[in-house]
């Protein structure tokens, strides 16, 4: 059975609050555990990160100019065997204070998406509004590009292509296109490219965007109006919120003469920041290699007073209300030098957001100044991208045969193979800080125990400590190594400022381990693959810290470099 499509018999398409959004907001947080906006924000890609995507598994997908929404299919009292028609609601990043929102296309005659039978989950995407060819009229698609949930559970812990292949498997076969004149909304998933196939292309940008366009024809869709590209990196599981503390997953790129940033717009109409400030950037001044400030003169294009929206107004602690900034998004039209100015220029209004973090105007400045070329990027060849490159980074390119050489790989191969022996591979990097958040914001499944062990044995301790559990059968139990002989070592501190020290364990007949002190200890376990987990010791109150990996017998030695190698590079 196919999507039930919408009759359109106007010329408008608005989005409607849904102000009775009590059921759709529970059943969000029924699925992801939270009442705030989950999607993930990619970053602007800028020089300094082309060596994180570089000659990586990665895919890319056309940004189309649209409204970024979480779109809610869900039975709304929960019955996931229930085989009832489902509504699409659409939640969106909140602006002030982060709080969801509820909301629902509507038509200028008063209706609202039909019912349709659709599997339960929550999807990733954009809103478009699109000019009917042919006709003066409008309609909205969806474009989905990912998915959070399916079936009640999340899938954000999977990697990308395993989340792709849910929606092409599962989630495409209730989306089609329409050729009614008369449909005014649908959802379609968003097709994603292999950046190799442009890379001897004059132009990779508009041959994507000629691809597309191609795509959207043979659905007899108007031409796409694009706003850059989404890259995607294809081996990494979701990743929430704004994906700018560690090693990024996903990036947007654009034009250098498509740059924008979204800024609260002060009462003098100059841009400002969330803390509506007036803004000013410290840059690199190009030839004097010198700190200069950079300020913002006002927008051009502004629109009239009373032609603006009205001001979003706030619950005051205490009573009353007061009225925040208008989020503006702006075009960079010029970054003088000379004369210490940004100018930019008024696209349109933003009550879907908040004003950009500082880092990420930032970002977009160091974008438009420092364009990356699509071509040197997608070419994966060495020399096209050195100019991109620190010494480090080049380095580490030099000698990546190195750190994983034939030797070094066979012992790793050596250690995973089954055992009739309880053993374990224990990974260290000693020279390594905590990377607690940089694990967390993966999104891996996570679980904290509190863990006891003394002369007696290990034990579990439960209902906040008043219930002490053996942790092993028979007793004295604990982890020790192996033999010194099969002990491992791998010199990446020259690249990495910390080797790799890979230990065999196995368990054995007594009551102490080389891996903690006797004590309490509480453990923050990230399950990374179905024999591997990265352990951190006193992660939350952050005293004696430290963190290692745990493997065991069966693990794909491949899938455990793999791994090994995110953590250096975090």
């Amino acid at each position: 059975m196919k999507i039930a499509f919408e009759k359109n018999v106007g010329l408008l398409i608005k989005m409607k609050r849904v102000e009775v959004s009590s059921k759709i907001i529970n059943q969000y947080k029924l699925r992801t555990g939270v009442k705030t906006f989950i999607g993930g924000n990619p970053a602007t890609l800028e020089r300094k990160d082309v060596y994180g995507i570089w000659n990586k598994m990665y895919e890319i997908t056309p940004k189309v100019d649209g409204v970024r929404y979480l779109c809610v299919l869900d039975s709304l009292d929960g019955n996931l065997k229930k085989k009832n028609l489902k509504t699409p609601y659409f939640i969106d990043r909140g602006g002030v204070q982060n709080y969801i929102r509820v909301f629902q296309p509507q038509h200028t005659n008063g209706n609202t998406p039909l019912p349709r039978v659709f599997p339960t989950c929550i999807l990733d995407g954009e809103l478009v509004k699109e000019k009917v060819k042919g006709q003066k009229r409008t309609r909205q698609i969806y474009w989905i590009f990912d998915i959070l949930s399916f079936n009640g559970q999340m899938v954000t812990h999977l990697s990308f292509n395993q989340r792709q292949a849910i929606i092409n498997d599962e989630i495409k076969k209730w989306c089609s296109a329409d050729n009614n004149p008369d449909t005014w909304f649908f959802i379609l998933p968003k097709p994603y490219y292999n950046p190799s196939n442009f890379a001897s292309a004059r132009d990779p940008y508009s041959s994507i965007g000629l691809k597309f366009a191609e795509y959207c024809d043979k659905l007899n869709l108007s031409k796409p109006v694009l706003d850059g590209l989404i890259i995607n990196d294809t081996i990494r599981p979701y990743v929430s919120g704004v994906w700018k503390r560690c090693d990024n997953v996903q990036y947007k790129w654009k034009p250098q003469d498509q740059q924008t940033i979204d800024v609260n717009l002060l009462k003098d109409d100059m841009p400002g920041g969330r803390n509506n400030q007036a803004l000013s950037f410290e840059l690199t001044h190009p030839k004097k290699k010198k700190e200069v400030i950079f300020a913002f003169e006002k927008p051009e294009g502004l629109p009239k007073l009373k032609e603006r929206p009205k001001n979003k107004k706030t619950v005051v602690k205490g009573g009353g209300f007061k009225e925040e900034p208008l989020v503006a998004e702006l075009l960079i039209t010029d970054i003088n030098t000379k004369t210490k100015k940004i100018s930019t220029k008024f696209v349109r209004f933003r009550d879907d957001k908040q004003a950009n973090a500082y880092r990420t105007m930032l970002s977009v400045i160091n974008g438009y100044l420092y364009p990356v070329d699509l071509k040197k990027l997608f070419s994966r060849e060495p020399e096209k991208v050195i100019p991109y490159f620190t010494r480090r980074q080049l380095l580490r390119i030099k000698h990546f045969s190195d750190v994983f050489n034939s030797q070094t790989t066979k012992g790793i191969n050596s250690m995973c193979k089954p055992s009739s022996a309880k053993t374990k591979i224990v990974i260290k990097f000693p020279g390594k800080k905590n990377m607690f958040d940089c694990v967390k914001e993966r999104g891996f499944p996570k679980a904290v125990i509190r863990e006891l062990k003394n002369e007696e044995g290990e034990f579990i301790l439960l209902a906040g400590d008043k219930l002490v559990v053996p942790k092993y059968n028979g007793g004295k139990l604990a982890w020790a190594p192996v033999n010194k002989s099969r002990h491992l070592e791998i010199d990446t501190d020259y690249l990495y400022n910390t080797p790799v020290i890979i230990t065999p364990m196995v368990l054995v007949n007594k009551a102490s381990s080389p891996l903690s002190k006797r004590g309490v200890v509480e453990k923050t376990i990230f399950r990374v693959t179905g024999y591997t987990n990265i352990i951190f010791e006193n992660a939350e109150n952050g005293t004696n810290t430290s963190f290692y990996l745990e493997t065991f017998p069966g693990e794909d030695p491949r899938e455990l470099i793999r791994i090994v190698r995110m953590i250096l590079h975090l």
